[in-house]
Order: C-alpha cells, then structure tokens, then sequence
C-alpha cells in the first residue's frame, strides 16, 4: 500500500534504477535495462527503448528552440 504514495514510490523506484545503473559500469543501456529485467538480453532491449526515446524527446526540444 505504500507504494501507492506518490513520494514512496518515486523514491523506491529512483533507489532502485540508481542500484541497477550502478550495477554495469560503463554500459548506461545495460544499467537502465536492469530496471526492467536482470536478463541480459531483455535489458538491453529495454535499455536501447528508454535511451531511444531520451533520445527523440532532446530532439524534439531543440527543434522547439
């Protein structure tokens, strides 16, 4: 039920995310793909959709520019 507080849950899945990024030094991808999942290739496919749209959203701002 805590989860379902707004501040908990950020806080949790922040420490979490930080743990997993931790996790894979030097291989950003793999590291927010653990968020997700510990199986590598599950991971990575995450991370590449994550870092994809990271992506796509820097772009978008600075065409708004």
């Amino acid at each position: 039920a805590e989860l379902l507080d707004p501040i908990t849950n950020l806080t949790v899945g922040s420490n979490i995310l930080a743990e997993a990024i931790k996790s894979s030094p030097n291989d950003l991808e793999l590291g927010i793909g653990r968020y997700h999942s510990w199986n590598e290739e599950r991971a990575r496919w995450y991370g590449q959709r994550v870092l994809s749209i990271y992506r796509n959203i820097l772009h978008e701002l600075e065409v708004r520019q």
